[in-house]
This record gives C-alpha cells, structure tokens and sequence, in this order.
C-alpha cells in the first residue's frame, strides 16, 4: 500500500481530468491521474466518442494546444482520430508532473483522517490503495460519484465505430442510427442507439444491435472497421445531490454540465475553473 498524500486524485483521463490535474500540478500540487484503460483520452478513445463539436474561437490554454496538435490528423472537422488524441494527450502528460496510474478501477473511498481519503482500486497485482486529499471525478461514467452514494442515472447508450467504405447508402436506412458522418476516404463514423436501461446489459445488447447492423453493411458491401472497447453509456448525477469539500465531478467545478460532444470544451472551461476546487 501506497500511504504517501497526493493533494488530488483525478479519476478518469478525459480532456478536462487532464487540464484540471496539469493546471493543479503546475500550482505546486501533487497530483495522480487514474485511467481504468493504459491510455488517455476517457469516452473519444475508449468508446470512439469521436463526434466532437469544437469551436476553435472558443478554445484556450492546455485544451487548445492539444487540439492545435491534434488538427492536422482530424478525419473531418468535427470527427476526432482517435489514434491521434491517445498520442499527444499521453505526450502531454508525459512532459508534466502529473503521475499516472493506469490499467485501474476505483472500487471504494473511505475516510482515514481529518483531510485525507484513501481510494482502493482493482488493479493487475489485485487490490491497492492511495490516498489524497481532494479527489476529482472526471470520469465519464462518474463511477467515483457512485461509490460514494450519489444518484446517477443512465440516460442514453450508443454504440460508436467506423465502417469501411460502402458500395451504396442505403444502409444508412437502419432506424438505430443516431449519427453517421461520411469521412473524406469514403469511410463512415456511426453511432447507432443502444436501447438499454441497464449498464450491466449493455455488452450483450451490443453484440445483439452489431450483428444486425453486419448483417445490414453486408449488403452495401462493407463491413466494421473499428470498434470501441464498449458501449458509450452517458450519465447523469441527480442535482440534489452536491459536492463534498473533499470529493467533486468535473460538472461540479464547472457548474455546468456539458453534452459527450463538448470534450473539449469543457477543457477549455477546465482551464480557468479549476481554481474552484
């Protein structure tokens, strides 16, 4: 067990978890970045949420260097390549004094002392801990928020890929497409609407709703091209339920809450808000 103190802990490397933990540590701050995957990025590289509405006038600090960076490999505009972002995110991160620590699942937060919490996580080598004073959840899934009691609700799933180029658009038919954006290579994103009211069925229902959709690309000739490392399932916190002077999400600090396509946003937003918690 790790008993040295980190000033934050940020759970999840979404955009703003990594301006909000950069900006900390640039103050002086000892801060850990926690990711359940081995890469940066949260929902646009781990779930394909790649369909981002960014508008570059509104953009400052670390969020817009990472976009200016990130510009060049854009599959269109508004569709983030994925590939890219995991690069200069983790580049970013590299070159600041923020430690990592990846590959882990927060499972329970306990109170140990006056001003200090200690987080257990399931990891590779099993069950470990670290502690902190203030913990952040910039989670997409708010899965810390969780486990401290605080009421979330499922309020929509999609399931977002890329597909090969098609012979033909007729596939664009299916009555479960939530988006589908043609890239300049003739390659398309999709997000197909993934109806389910519980998380913990999401992975069956997904496989059920891409078979079918193969079944339907057959037909334009094409097929899935990339697929996610599990449905894009979007929460929300029940707004009688606030933050805690030791333990806030990412909407907390902002006082706002943002949709999935405003990642970057809300990184932006993150630059200036972080001095808030």
């Amino acid at each position: 067990m790790n008993h040295s103190v980190y000033d934050y802990i940020v759970l999840g490397a979404s955009i703003p978890g990594i301006v909000f933990a950069i900006k900390k540590s640039l103050l002086g701050h000892r801060v850990l970045l926690t990711a359940m995957y081995g890469f940066p990025g949260g929902s646009i590289t781990e779930n394909l949420n790649c369909r981002q509405e960014i508008d570059e006038s509104g953009l400052q600090g670390i969020a817009e260097d990472i976009y200016q960076a990130m510009s060049p490999d854009l599959f269109e505009r508004s569709i983030v390549n994925p590939e890219s972002l995991k690069y200069i995110l983790q580049h970013t991160l590299e070159n600041s004094s923020v430690d990592l620590y990846f590959h882990v699942l927060p499972k329970k937060i306990d109170v140990v002392s006056t001003g200090v919490v200690e987080l257990s996580f399931l990891a590779k080598e099993g069950i470990t801990a670290r502690r902190g004073k203030k913990v952040v959840d910039a989670s997409d899934t708010l899965y810390g928020a969780m486990l401290l009691g605080r009421n979330r609700t499922l309020r929509e799933t999609t399931v977002d890929f890329f597909i090969t180029r098609p012979a033909d658009e007729n596939f664009l038919s299916f009555e479960k497409i939530r988006h589908a954006v043609k890239l300049s290579d003739g390659r398309y994103w999709i997000s197909l609407h993934l109806a389910t009211h519980d998380d913990l069925f999401a992975e069956n229902d997904t496989h059920a709703l891409l078979d079918t959709f193969r079944g339907i690309l057959e037909n334009s000739n094409s097929r899935i091209h990339v697929l996610p490392l599990g449905a894009h399932a979007i929460f929300e916190l029940e707004s009688s339920t606030a933050r805690t002077d030791a333990f806030a999400t990412i909407d907390d600090i902002l006082g706002c809450s943002c949709e999935p396509s405003h990642q970057f946003l809300r990184g932006s937003l993150m630059d200036a808000a972080h001095v808030h918690f």
